[in-house]
């Protein structure tokens, strides 16, 4: 049976495209059959189906179903059978015999609803296997098709993928390729996404979608992302975070030589993924690889950010809002400013005794009279608590933004009466300070930091149990029976005891012990023993059971505002 000649069913399928596509697809095949497909493409666009060649009604049957889903605007039925040689097979194989810049070059070219199927062929085909699902005359056609070259061809992988897609200039392009491409291969999509858009590339940000892309990043993710980061990206960072946070970048950055380049990747990708959510909620405009729809993260990785996150991904703003965020900035300021100032006013013309008085739990409080009253402790609390009344748990707001929520029902933080089974969220450069009940002990909790305080229904008489989810938190321990938990450790500690918790995004816990003993119980070992810390010992325990034993450098400020 004599072999198929493979020109007049290649002239079929670039009859169906548009001229400039098929003078540049012309370009890459050989020359020693570019004149002869070029000259069959008039004839081909004028046949029969009755005309036509086993091989040319299955390529035909092809064509026929791209143009239907063009027409419809959707994508094809991936739960519908299709024929076994497609008109993206062919595609794929000629833009594997070009170069990367000549294939980026005519892709856009090809009929929209091509594009992905071509993409995928590129960037995953097994032509081998190909080759095998072939009946007997599509293989022999696609053989002496693929004889017209006297080379090999490249192999398909998402590096060739994405190396052609970066001779795309236009970004909008890109993602709906990669939107069309995830819609078939998913895999194949999150390849050339790593590969296109790496975490170096977060140095194309602005100063301001540098805030919002890292806004809620514990300071201990950041300096394990930043380990491996460029010196460039690196500056951008730090000159946009505050000096908060970069002394806490500092102090983390002491701790990392023990931890693999994998633990790096995953926090890195973590950072990544947020930039696409932000800017398919239309936070940010530089593009990263973002997928077409992804306006939320998925479960999984829900779950390793904490909720200010979430509402930040999830929270569309408009651009009208946005350029209105500079203007709130500075009346903010402004009214700050006169705030302060007539505090200051007040506090400047009061009485020595008025001034003591009025600096009772204020952030402008003489710094003696808060060391005299922490000296004090119970007795100091007992003697201004009325006979027979139980307090409640208070909060101070020193700085910044607090939430306190309970059942979905939120209120702001200041000056609050605390019911046992709330929770308190401080948000970013804010800082508060809580008065556990039963006089056991005080919290200090610093900015992005979220913590429950006792349960529902707790009766008031005993100390409360307190839940540590996220953040930096100082605990001041009056009663031995506090007891602090974060999802890896259970944390108890003698009279008197003050110690720093931390608990970033995948529960990695350390424990800094600045006074008295404390106790370290694994929750992933309920039989372990106990870990013993004293004065200036420092402890690291990550979700894999790992332990870290350091000495304490910088704990940072404990306020002590009761």
């Amino acid at each position: 049976m004599p072999q198929e000649d493979p020109g007049r069913p290649l002239a079929l399928v670039l009859s169906h495209f548009s001229a400039q596509a098929q003078g540049r697809l012309l370009q890459l095949l050989p020359e020693t059959v570019r004149d002869r497909v070029a000259n069959a493409i008039d004839e081909a666009s004028g046949l029969l189906p009755s005309d036509m060649s086993f091989v040319e009604l299955v390529l035909n049957t092809d064509l026929e179903r791209l143009a239907r889903d063009q027409e419809e605007g959707g994508v094809q039925d991936l739960l519908v059978e299709v024929v076994p040689l497609q008109v993206c097979d062919l595609m794929g194989f000629v833009l594997l015999h070009a170069t990367t810049q000549q294939a980026g070059e005519v892709f856009l070219r090809f009929p929209p609803a091509l594009q992905g199927e071509v993409l995928q062929r590129v960037c995953a085909q097994n032509w081998a296997a190909l080759h095998r699902r072939l009946g007997r005359g599509e293989l022999e056609f696609l053989t002496t098709f693929e004889a017209w070259w006297n080379r090999e061809g490249q192999v398909a992988s998402p590096e060739f993928a994405a190396e052609m897609l970066r001779h795309i200039p236009s970004q909008a392009a890109i993602r709906r390729l990669l939107t069309d491409l995830d819609r078939l291969d998913p895999e194949a999509a999150a390849c050339i996404q790593r590969i296109l858009y790496r975490f170096e590339d977060l140095v194309r940000l602005s100063d301001r979608e540098f805030q919002d892309v890292f806004f809620g990043t514990d300071p201990w993710d950041l300096a394990l992302a930043l380990r491996e980061a460029s010196s460039g990206l690196r500056r951008r960072v730090l000159a946009n975070i505050s000096e908060r946070r970069q002394q806490y970048l500092i102090e983390d950055e002491v701790t990392l030589e023990d931890l693999d380049e994998e633990e790096v990747e995953v926090v890195q990708r973590r950072i990544l993924e947020k930039a696409r959510v932000l800017f398919e909620t239309g936070k940010i405009s530089t593009y990263m690889g973002s997928i077409e729809g992804t306006q939320e993260l998925s479960d999984e990785k829900e779950e390793e950010h904490s909720d200010e996150q979430q509402r930040a991904c999830r929270t569309k703003v408009s651009p009208s809002k946005r350029n209105l965020r500079p203007i709130f900035v500075g009346v903010s300021v402004f009214v700050v400013t006169v705030l302060v100032a007539i505090r200051l006013l007040d506090l400047r013309f009061a009485s020595p005794r008025e001034s003591s008085r009025k600096g009772r739990g204020s952030f402008f409080a003489d710094s003696n009279v808060q060391r005299n009253r922490m000296q004090k402790g119970k007795e100091e609390t007992d003697s201004r608590s009325n006979p027979g009344r139980q307090e409640a748990t208070d909060l101070a707001l020193v700085e910044g933004d607090v939430l306190v929520f309970q059942d979905d029902k939120r209120r702001n933080g200041k000056d609050q009466a605390l019911e046992p089974g709330d929770w308190i969220e401080t948000g970013e450069s804010s800082r508060a300070v809580v008065r556990l009940y039963a006089d056991s002990g005080q919290l200090q909790m610093e900015s992005e930091s979220a913590v429950k305080v006792g349960e529902e229904g707790e009766d008031r008489t005993t100390p409360p149990r307190l839940r540590v989810r996220l953040g930096n938190v100082w605990v001041f321990v009056k009663n031995p029976a506090v007891e602090v938990h974060s999802p890896l450790v259970l944390i108890t500690a003698t009279q008197g005891a003050l110690y720093r918790l931390r608990v970033v995004l995948d529960a990695t816990t350390t424990v800094v012990v600045k006074r008295g003993t404390v106790w370290v119980k694994p929750l992933a070992e309920p039989k372990g023993q106990h870990l013993v810390l004293g004065l200036g010992e420092r402890v690291r325990l990550d979700p894999g059971g790992g332990v870290v034993h350091l000495v304490e450098e910088e704990a940072g400020d404990w306020l002590g505002i009761f």
